[in-house]
């Protein structure tokens, strides 16, 4: 079964309306996030779910043209904490 096109705004048609996801464990993200966007372009994925963190604070950052939205910990060691790294193409759309 073929996906149906949004007719309504043609800015989220893209890839024949296919999109990659994947999620990965990645137990810290101190010091690997220069390697998870480079496992992101290898599999070519527009959305990656990052789970075990260990974050502290909240908010967005860009790194290497992918936007990241990171929630973790508000005090106290940094020990959960969860983010989801989007590509640029998927990032621009509202």
């Amino acid at each position: 079964m073929k996906p149906q096109k949004n007719k309504q705004d043609p800015k989220l048609v893209k890839r024949n309306d296919c999109y990659r996801f994947g999620t990965w464990n990645v137990r810290t993200l101190t010091g690997k996030e220069l390697e998870l966007i480079g496992e992101m372009k290898r599999y070519r994925l527009d959305v990656l779910g990052v789970s075990e963190g260990k974050i502290r604070g909240n908010g967005t950052k860009s790194v290497e043209g992918v936007t990241c939205v990171y929630s973790g910990v508000q005090e106290g060691r940094a020990k959960a904490g969860v983010a989801i790294y989007v590509t640029e193409e998927i990032g621009s759309v509202h």
